[in-house]
């Protein structure tokens, strides 16, 4: 049991981190000449003023709901790790993990429709590809997919 518990807390943990650098990272759309564009904005390092020039990568209606579906999805599935944390500390014996399985799960939800939405409809460039930071969002609503499912099942021991 207590390896199960290991294994659930390195998963979530994996999702969690994977997640983080989904949103934050910088690679989301590829351009043909090696460039990189991200959810936020275009900054790039000026050496003449030694100042960054930054510009918005856009402000299509689906840009704008996977800029505010995958925050929410980070902070979700941090709130359902600290569930899951105080109900292992303080939850009854043999009760199950709803509440950290529900929101784990609503996490995992935000994951997949601020990436789908991305991958539908946007707002990018027409040239280019998709980069790493956008095959990590889908790697981590899997693990967060996976992980609501097995707090739902798993039910606390002695």
């Amino acid at each position: 049991m207590s390896f199960l518990l290991f294994a659930l807390t390195g998963i979530h943990g994996l999702g969690l981190l994977l997640l983080f650098i989904a949103t934050l990272g910088k690679a989301w759309w590829v351009l043909p000449d090696g460039g990189t564009l991200n959810l936020w904005y275009d900054c790039e390092y000026l050496n003449s003023t030694h100042g960054w020039a930054c510009t918005s990568t856009g402000d299509s209606p689906c840009l704008r709901a996977a800029r505010g579906l995958l925050p929410a999805a980070l902070l979700l599935s941090a709130a359902s790790f600290g569930l899951f944390l105080w109900q292992l500390r303080g939850g009854a014996q043999g009760s199950l993990f709803i509440p950290a399985g529900g929101t784990q799960l609503l996490a995992a939800l935000a994951a997949l429709l601020g990436a789908g939405l991305y991958a539908a409809r946007g707002g990018r460039p027409l040239e280019g590809g998709f980069g790493f930071c956008f095959a990590l969002s889908w790697a981590a609503a899997a693990l967060a997919l996976g992980s609501g499912c097995a707090y739902l099942r798993l039910r606390k021991g002695a």
